[in-house]
């Protein structure tokens, strides 16, 4: 019997489609580790996959593989060198998902075009009278996708199809593919361009649908991106890796370009330190939580000193009476210092920003004035140089905090 081994679940209607075929039997493989796939699938006849990574290692370790089928369009998850030595052929689904990704294009299109995120986030915020106005970068209300340019890098399925939409909205659309010649250009009524720093200087819009190979790696990068207008938008719905993330990060912080659309990242799910998916919000947060920590150490620190300790136990300390509205006014800062961990997670950017200045501020004062009404111990300069260089730290990165 020939056994199929599926990574990764896939529609049910194409398991009843093998379950009709006596000679086929096959396996459901969820644990995509790659250890757990090289003992698994290292006997099966097929593999059936759909983003899960085929290694060396485990190809290798496949003795009687005949064929590989990528449920999908690109196969940069494949190592096609092992495959190229085994002779192993690997099948694409060519016309899969073309439709779907033109129209998730639009999609972004529309959602930048008209705005979509700061009018709903103005509503929901109760700023109806200011919807102009919000985020200060507004497009106009009517903003049409009407006799602007796209930029399609890559015109195979996906890209034609998108231009066939892009033609019903009277776009002008420029291409980019060495395999299309002047010929196919006209049937598709679009025109081809020869070199990508052209295309990006003139087109409202780019999109990219070019597969991930050595060649397209960084394929648009700070070079090229700095060429684009500072109106137009960039979308990403091929592969993580074409398009350079921290070159695009660099060139959204500064404003070169107007915005970017990413169905793709070049780590899936994406690390923590992406800086396109960073959220401030949490860093501040993060932060606030570090400096809270810091003061409590001290605090024990400073109970296993026995001269502190006999200090505070006469009721002073550093030359200051420790009466309850002093104990209370410690408290009141330390409580604003631990609120100041949730406030920066939940609070909205332009309340959350300015909130995190003034208190960064006032902890910064309040410590570094510590540092000069007594003689402190080592280990308290110690905790208040981390403390104070940190809430430093927190006013420059709210001051600094640009709303996306």
């Amino acid at each position: 019997m020939f056994h199929i081994s599926i990574i990764e679940s896939i529609h049910p209607k194409a398991l009843e489609y093998i379950d009709q075929h006596p000679e086929f039997s096959y396996e459901v493989i969820e644990d995509i580790d790659e250890k757990n796939l090289q003992t698994k699938i290292k006997d099966t006849d097929a593999i059936a996959i759909v983003t899960s990574k085929l290694s060396a290692k485990i190809l290798e370790n496949c003795k009687k593989l005949k064929i590989v089928s990528r449920h999908g369009v690109g196969f940069d998850n494949v190592d096609l060198d092992t495959l190229n030595k085994k002779n192993i052929p690997l099948t694409i689904t060519i016309k899969a998902n073309a439709l779907t990704v033109a129209e998730h294009v639009f999609a972004m299109m529309f959602y930048f075009n008209k705005n979509l995120y700061a009018f709903d986030k103005s509503v929901r915020e109760n700023k109806w009278d200011k919807l102009k106005k919000i985020d200060n970068n507004i497009i106009a209300i009517n903003s049409e996708l009407y006799n602007k340019s796209i930029f399609i890098i890559g015109f195979g399925r996906i890209g034609k199809e998108l231009s066939i939409r892009c033609q019903a909205f009277k776009m002008d659309i420029l291409i980019f593919d060495p395999f299309i010649n002047d010929e196919d250009a006209a049937k598709y009524k679009v025109k081809k361009i020869n070199n990508i720093d052209e295309g990006l200087s003139i087109a409202d819009y780019v999109s990219v649908h070019v597969p991930l190979t050595n060649e397209t790696q960084n394929l648009i990068n700070i070079n090229n991106l700095k060429k684009m207008k500072s109106n137009a938008f960039i979308i990403n719905t091929s592969r993580g890796g074409i398009i350079n993330e921290t070159d695009l990060n660099f060139v959204l912080k500064e404003k070169i370009i107007a915005g970017a659309g990413l169905d793709v990242l070049l780590d899936e799910p994406p690390k923590s330190d992406n800086p396109l998916i960073k959220n401030p919000k949490v860093i501040l947060s993060t932060l606030w939580l570090f400096v809270t920590v810091n003061y409590m150490f001290c605090d024990i620190f400073t109970l296993f000193h026995s001269e502190s300790l006999k200090q505070l136990m006469t009721g002073e300390m550093g030359g200051m009476k420790i009466t309850q509205v002093f104990l209370l006014g410690f408290a009141i800062l330390m409580e604003i210092v631990m609120v100041m961990i949730v406030l920066s997670r939940f609070l909205p950017y332009k309340s959350n920003r300015i909130l995190n200045i003034i208190i960064g501020l006032i902890m910064t004062f309040v410590q570094g004035s510590t540092l000069f009404t007594a003689d402190n111990t080592l280990h308290y300069i110690f905790f208040s140089f981390v403390e104070i260089s940190t809430t430093i730290f927190i006013v420059y990165y709210a001051w600094n905090w640009k709303e996306k």
